[in-house]
């Protein structure tokens, strides 16, 4: 009877949805509308080669990874409950598929062919150990214990952050990071068909496991898998929220937090891009729940795997090398299963070092520093560490001159001011966190001390911010109970976090996805036509691509993008990477004579770009000079266009192209 009475609750959150779907896109429409003839057939056939092929392949390698997933955890006999039991199950299968890639690709086995065999071997696989999923110990998806405006606010606002992660996903690639290394790494790689040390790229020496996967997309034709796989691994983190919100605090809480969650601007604006913040923060809530459960229960099996997915999280991303230590102060601080604290430790450090350590060792061995290029006065100083790593250091920390640009950059302040005013009131009213609050709250001011400092600290807080929010969400359904004023006021906190969404829109995104061809410029492909207009280099380079012969080597200046330049490149930049010292360059003579060692015979130069302006840490005077100076004298200027140059180096005494003893 009660799903009758309140059927007219998801008809009314429809109704809302699709009315900001058509508000934001309301531009896409009345181009529609007036031009229907730029939607044809053959937009079909686009939308199922670059929408309907990767969402394909997405489900069936996850499937993959959760029927591999399940094979280890039944050989470990550890069983989870519901959705956590698959979604362990996925990043285990995922992480191993992924780590097993990265072993055979240093020994030369990077290319489709292996990639394909891999995929091959772990379908047999999940096919025989695949189980059905048990989800009798699930909490009904039962939104009456809702005041009534929420039961229709938070299905709307949750289906609007994941459907403009979507289309951001399926779009064609534009964000600057995931341009410069998060996909023009593995490319790199599968231009040499193995992975191996790049001297000219700092972030290739650091763990990038989602990277080594998203060459699987590359070697597939499909860059839109990647960004689909991290808004897929991004739905997960939500489903992870909601669940444990389920089991340690209550429906109304859950609830609340998933949408408080997906409107956040880190959310909406690095869901759907191939980017692996999401990944890092699903292995860290997994470690998480592993490692709570096995300390609660004595279990070392979950202990165990707890380490497996920290040892994950590290090769994610190297911010998550505090994890591990974070994890192991609190097994030894926590009041569980205190005489098995040691062996738990035990577990989990080995199984995590077992995970990370490989990685870091083969860093070491080809760079002889297993962080390159930190801590240079502790290991041999190759490739300029010792220059490189203290402007790096300083570059990468904001000072109080540029504080603001810095402390508001992805929009904290929506989640950072309700979580202490909430905190301050529960302080307040005496009232203590549940125990499994306060275990997720136990790294934050530890890693808010290593990374608040940061210029990305906005961006590193990812795997931190389901517990902010978790906070967040139980003390407002709380103080819901305390009386209207008080609910209200809760309530008016909230929603300072749902601001963000105000202002997500895919207005341009949604012209690629459908594919929709432009008036001006019929026989341009719908996706051509969209880099084009949303980025400042692609068509750029695809000029470029056209004046360079393939032989030739082009040196970016001012610029790190290379993912869509088909021609061989490396980075210029003074801090990362460590081939072209400036510093110690005496004069433009000695930098163009190793330009012509390293075989480049081309420079690429984006005056336009900002935050490659003059900088004492980073393009300083010297190095603006130097190259300044080469440019002018030894160089001639054949395409410009946008504050983009490309320049040929005119042929100097000693110039040969790249041997094989030079950095690749």
């Amino acid at each position: 009877m009660r799903m009758r009475r309140d059927s007219w609750i998801p008809w009314s959150s429809f109704a809302l949805f699709t009315v900001w779907v058509i508000n934001a896109n309301r531009g896409v429409l009345t181009y529609l509308i007036h031009n229907p003839d730029v939607f044809s057939w053959n937009s079909l056939l686009l939308i199922a080669r670059n929408t309907g092929r990767p969402l394909v392949i997405l489900v069936f390698l996850s499937f993959i990874f959760v029927g591999c997933g399940q094979m280890i955890q039944k050989k470990l006999r550890i069983r989870l409950d519901g959705p956590i039991d698959v979604i362990s199950s996925f990043a285990l299968g995922y992480g191993v598929f992924t780590w097993i890639l990265w072993l055979i690709g240093l020994v030369g086995g990077y290319r489709l062919p292996v990639f394909l065999t891999a995929i091959s071997i772990g379908f047999f696989i999940a096919f025989q150990n695949l189980k059905k999923i048990d989800f009798s110990k699930v909490y009904p998806y039962d939104l009456a214990s809702l005041p009534p405006p929420w039961r229709i606010f938070i299905p709307t606002v949750l289906a609007i952050a994941l459907w403009h992660g979507l289309m951001t996903a399926l779009a064609p690639p534009i964000e600057w990071d995931t341009l410069a290394y998060h996909l023009a790494l593995p490319k790199l790689y599968l231009m040499d068909k193995s992975i191996h040390s790049i001297p000219w790229m700092i972030h290739q020496h650091w763990p990038h496991l989602t990277e080594i996967f998203y060459g699987v997309a590359l070697a597939l034709k499909s860059d839109n898998l990647a960004g689909l796989f991290h808004w897929f691994v991004s739905s997960l983190v939500l489903l992870w929220i909601w669940h444990t919100a389920h089991v340690y605090l209550n429906n109304r809480a859950a609830w609340v937090a998933i949408a408080f969650m997906g409107c956040q601007t880190l959310f909406l604006r690095f869901s759907g891009t191939a980017h692996c913040d999401a990944v890092l923060t699903l292995f860290y809530l997994l470690a998480c729940t592993a490692v709570w459960r096995g300390i609660s229960e004595g279990d070392w099996r979950l202990s165990l795997i707890g380490g497996v997915f920290s040892g994950f999280a590290v090769l994610t991303k190297l911010i998550g090398i505090v994890l591990v230590p974070l994890f192991a102060a609190w097994i030894l601080l926590g009041q569980e299963a205190k005489n098995k604290r040691r062996h738990h430790i035990l577990v989990f450090t080995i199984s995590s070092l077992a995970i990370a350590g490989p990685w870091f060792i083969w860093t070491w061995a080809v760079t002889g520093n297993p962080i390159w290029p930190f801590l240079s006065r502790l290991f041999p100083d190759r490739w300029g560490a010792s220059v490189i790593a203290p402007k790096y250091v300083a570059n990468e920390y904001w000072t109080v001159s540029n504080a603001k640009q810095f402390l508001f950059l992805y929009d904290p302040q929506f989640y950072v001011i309700p979580f202490c005013l909430l905190i301050a009131v529960r302080w307040l009213m005496k009232v203590r966190f549940p125990p499994f609050l306060r275990f997720m709250l136990f790294p934050l001011i530890p890693y808010v001390l290593i990374f608040g400092k940061t210029t990305e600290a906005g961006r590193f807080i990812w795997p931190m911010l389901p517990g902010i929010i978790l906070v967040i969400a139980w003390s407002a359904v709380c103080l819901w109970r305390k009386g209207w004023i008080v609910a209200a006021a809760a309530s008016g906190l909230l929603l300072v976090g749902f601001v963000p969404l105000i202002i997500a829109q895919e207005n341009n995104a949604l012209f690629a996805v459908l594919e929709l061809r432009s008036h001006h410029e019929p026989d341009k492909l719908p996706r051509i036509a969209f880099l084009d207009k949303q980025t400042d280099h692609f068509h750029f380079y695809q000029e470029v691509a056209r004046l360079v012969q393939p032989k030739d080597k082009i040196l970016l200046f001012q610029e790190i993008r290379g993912f869509y330049l088909d021609r061989p490149y490396m980075w210029g930049d003074p801090l990362n990477q460590g081939v072209i010292l400036y510093t110690l360059l005496p004069d433009s003579q000695v930098l163009r004579q190793q330009m012509g060692d390293l075989g480049i015979t081309h420079v690429l130069t984006n005056a336009h770009n900002i935050q490659y302006y003059r900088n004492e840490n980073y393009y300083d005077q010297h190095a603006l000079g130097l190259m300044t100076t080469v440019l002018s004298k030894q160089a001639k200027l054949i395409l410009t266009e946008n504050g983009l140059s490309l320049y040929a180096l005119t042929p100097a005494p000693g110039d040969h192209t790249m041997n094989q003893n030079s950095p690749r």
